[in-house]
């Protein structure tokens, strides 16, 4: 892991010498090293309810229901509750989508 000097004048209030800090990054924060939520959405949906469903067919399912990404993520987490998952199940999912090009990259650094 790398680690980054952050004892610059303009963080020294901010950021206390010796204490941990972990840095968040959320879909959409930066396209290209982690999906955007329209990417974190469609991979949810195949990963939790349709396996073999393809881009064009979420494209397809997006615009005919007219429903926010944030709904349909909410469908897919319904669906894994109805299924006898748990929230954790879910988060846990999500997290590995969310995650997986950036840990991927760092693996092979």
């Amino acid at each position: 892991m790398k680690h980054f000097n952050l004892e610059h004048q303009n963080c020294k209030s901010i950021l206390r010498k010796g204490k941990p800090y972990v840095l968040c990054l959320g879909a959409g924060i930066d396209y290209g090293i982690m999906p955007n939520w329209r990417e974190l959405t469609f991979l949810i949906i195949q990963e939790t309810i349709n396996p073999r469903l393809t881009k064009s067919e979420f494209d397809t399912i997006e615009s005919s229901l007219g429903w926010s990404l944030d709904s349909l993520l909410q469908a897919a987490l319904n669906h894994t509750l109805q299924a006898g998952g748990a929230i954790e199940d879910f988060n846990e999912k999500m997290q590995s989508i969310l995650y997986k090009s950036l840990l991927d990259r760092g693996n092979r650094v």
